[in-house]
């Protein structure tokens, strides 16, 4: 019997959130590979946690062939700025916290679908490199120009951290499809 590839997908969004990244994994099921996801509890657009899922309920999900890990995150409410930063930085913070549970799942992969902010493929990257495994990240929203694009900072301390952060993400990855 050969052994399939096995691929962690990491992503912040995924089904029942309508994304691209749901068609990719079912493609990677098409070609023969079997898929975890790690992700956030469904919350976009509406900024409000889906009904049947929350910080309890449906964290470990089955769903055509994937198996889903569903991490914490702070919902993006009524997208003030406060609420989509502390959703920004939530996921890849409560996302550590799932590690353990990963590392005891076989992986020949990493595939990050990196929408913004690019802090969410920080567990992926650092999963990949524990794993001694390949990642490659699909870059969607190109930081910190996406977040230049929204908002400038006033300060250079805040608009070097930005880039300094953002450029650390694509060079720890193997491969970068944009």
């Amino acid at each position: 019997m050969v052994n399939k590839n096995k691929i962690l997908i990491v992503s912040q969004h995924y089904w029942p959130e309508s994304f691209r990244v749901n068609d990719i994994s079912d493609y990677f099921i098409e070609k023969n590979c079997e898929v975890d996801v790690l992700c956030g509890i469904p919350n976009y657009p509406t900024g409000k946690i889906y009904d049947g899922y929350s910080h309890r309920k449906n964290r470990r999900q089955l769903y055509r062939e994937v198996s889903i890990f569903r991490s914490s995150e702070i919902p993006r409410g009524k997208n003030t700025n406060l609420r989509i930063f502390l959703n920004y930085i939530s996921f890849p913070v409560a996302s550590l916290f799932r590690i353990p549970r990963l590392l005891t799942r076989r992986h020949d992969k990493v595939f990050i679908y990196q929408t913004s902010p690019v802090l969410m493929a920080f567990t992926g990257i650092l999963l990949s490199k524990i794993k001694r495994v390949e990642s490659v990240m699909y870059v969607l929203d190109l930081w910190p120009e996406n977040l230049y694009s929204v908002y400038l900072p006033k300060y250079k301390f805040l608009r070097w951290t930005a880039e300094k952060v953002s450029h650390w993400h694509y060079k720890h990855v193997d491969r970068l499809v944009v």
